[in-house]
């Protein structure tokens, strides 16, 4: 049976990076979303810690925010996805993730559940040859080709991933998913689009969630919020009592880090918002 709603509780815009806030963690935490969804990467921090393949964030932060969602999903029964692992997502970042996934179960005793993790990197020879062979590699919005010049001074290459090794994983059954490098939006858009929901609404929730509380006023990071998507229309929840989704700040969070307002480019697609409507639905819910 289609399910008439799904509610995805994102607890931090960057996993890790700073704490979660707990009180408003566990305020979302006791409504039993559907599922616990983080994104842990960013492109904020430069490309530096993408070649020394190191984190930005301190590894107690990133365990402190692991153990908030696990704890809370296992206890509850649902999914938990967390795209991007440490800061970049390369290899070693999501087997980092995944060991201390592995090390908290341990440590909480919890029951047998099924984890899944995929990689992002792209080896450096699979480029060249594909350079070598006169193939392009498009540069993004408007940005030049890659060339073989840039690529050997290039120490370590992540694709982006689409919401398709996360629907990958949840068809196989994973209670939690470790991600490689992906876009933002895929996180969340990937248990929606699985859970049976329109594809444009799926996307446009995994918008509004990626950066938590950066959709509320008044401005306040490492807030929760939930976003409940139906079959006509996403509401997005400010759990921070202090807080709440207004159109104006919805609508900001929509537009922002992007060269076009309106246009969303992940992989897959592009998520036209041109007619998007906005509405207050309450005092606390757009």
């Amino acid at each position: 049976m289609k399910k008439k709603e799904l509610r995805i509780l994102c607890p931090n815009g960057h996993l890790g990076f700073a704490p979660t806030k707990e009180e408003s963690f566990y305020i979302g935490a006791k409504t039993k979303p559907d599922y616990y969804c983080c994104d842990s990467g960013s492109d904020d921090i430069g490309p530096a810690p993408l070649g020394a393949d190191k984190s930005v964030s301190l590894y107690a932060w990133q365990k402190h925010d692991l153990e908030l969602m696990l704890l809370a999903a296992r206890e509850q029964g649902v999914p938990m996805i967390v795209g991007s692992a440490g800061d970049t997502g390369t290899n070693s970042r999501v087997d980092m993730y995944v060991q201390i996934i592995k090390d908290l179960a341990k440590e909480h005793k919890l029951p047998k559940f099924k984890l899944a993790y995929f990689y992002s990197e792209v080896d450096k020879e699979y480029l060249r040859k594909k350079l070598e062979k006169g193939e392009r590699i498009y540069g993004l919005d408007s940005r030049e080709d890659l060339t073989l010049e840039e690529l050997e001074k290039t120490e370590r290459i992540v694709a982006v991933a689409g919401v398709h090794p996360y629907i990958k994983a949840l068809e196989m059954g994973a209670d939690v998913i470790i991600g490689g490098r992906s876009s933002d939006v895929a996180i969340f858009a990937a248990p929606a689009i699985y859970e049976g929901f329109p594809e444009a609404e799926s996307y446009y929730l995994g918008k509004v969630l990626e950066c938590a509380s950066f959709c509320a006023e008044p401005y306040g990071a490492k807030e929760t919020v939930i976003g409940t998507i139906s079959h006509e229309d996403i509401k997005v929840t400010a759990m921070a009592l202090w807080q709440r989704c207004t159109v104006a700040s919805v609508t900001a969070h929509a537009m922002y880090e992007r060269s076009n307002p309106y246009y969303e480019y992940f992989a897959g697609g592009m998520l036209d918002m041109s007619e998007c409507v906005y509405e207050q639905y309450d005092e606390k819910n757009y």
